[in-house]
């Protein structure tokens, strides 16, 4: 990108002055009844050379010099943002999938967290046994960074070991990036419901009572609203919409469970799969 910047001097008046540099033909400029003179020119970044001379109209002779002009316009320091993430910690263990992603990052466009599975976080498989395949990779999520600079979401993952990694991204392309391992080790029943695409009225019971979250006349969530819920046996879910309630059992994504618009609930009781109640 190019800055400007005013050459400017004396001479004999009316002086036509010339100024030359590399690729372009003479600037000319005319200095005034006092032999002042001035001309902006466009600088580029680094070294921008001109040779300044002047010609006498009275005379028609060029100065006895030529004056060299060197200008250095330093090129921009394009910095990394600065990342610190708050939570989760470093060897944290947790009881359900909901894993809280806090931190802030200044002088960051973009804050991404991805995940990896780096094995499981029970008892080592009997002898001979098969090793149960790695579960499905989490797709990366891309988080909303405040005008401070601070971002915080949920970040669901199934049971095991894995090393979160947390990039903050500037419109430069510069990019830092922090990774914390963790467990997930799921004890009863972990139940986390969002709502997408349309608001829905939700009330949830969890072991057969109701929650106080929503309370027992329910509420209406908007969309992106997310919502965790923990039992020991059961969570059971009543939603005005079903296609816009979105589930996640235990690190599993479920999804929609039914159409929008339509009222449905559903009790979640693993290891057995979700069951259509009447439930109201």
């Amino acid at each position: 990108s190019a800055t400007h910047y005013t050459l400017k001097g004396t001479t004999v008046p009316g002086a036509t002055v010339s100024i030359l540099t590399p690729g372009h033909d003479p600037f000319l400029v005319t200095a005034d009844s006092r032999g002042v003179w001035a001309y902006d020119v466009d600088l580029r970044r680094g070294r921008n050379q001109f040779e300044v001379s002047a010609l006498d109209p009275d005379t028609g002779k060029h100065s006895e010099e030529t004056l060299p002009v060197f200008i250095t316009v330093p090129f921009l320091e394009i910095e990394a943002p600065n990342l610190i993430v708050d939570q989760p910690s470093e060897g944290a263990s947790f009881e359900n999938g909901a894993i809280p992603i806090v931190g802030r990052a200044t002088n960051a466009a973009t804050v991404v967290v991805t995940a990896a599975y780096t094995g499981s976080s029970g008892p080592a498989p009997a002898k001979g046994a098969a090793t149960p395949a790695p579960p499905p990779t989490p797709k990366p999520l891309e988080v909303a960074v405040d005008a401070d600079g601070a971002f915080t979401t949920p970040y669901e993952l199934t049971a095991g070991r894995w090393a979160i990694t947390i990039t903050a991204s500037s419109e430069d392309g510069k990019a830092q990036s922090l990774t914390r391992n963790v467990s997930v080790a799921f004890k009863g029943v972990n139940l986390t419901v969002s709502i997408r695409g349309g608001r829905s009225w939700v009330k949830v019971w969890v072991d057969g009572k109701t929650d106080p979250k929503l309370g027992a006349a329910g509420q209406v969530l908007s969309p992106g609203t997310t919502l965790s819920f923990s039992g020991k046996d059961s969570i059971e879910v009543r939603t005005g919409s079903a296609g816009v309630t979105m589930f996640t059992l235990n690190g599993t994504s479920l999804g929609a469970l039914g159409k929008v618009g339509a009222p449905e609930t559903w009790l979640f009781a693993p290891p057995d799969d979700p069951v259509k109640t009447q439930h109201r």
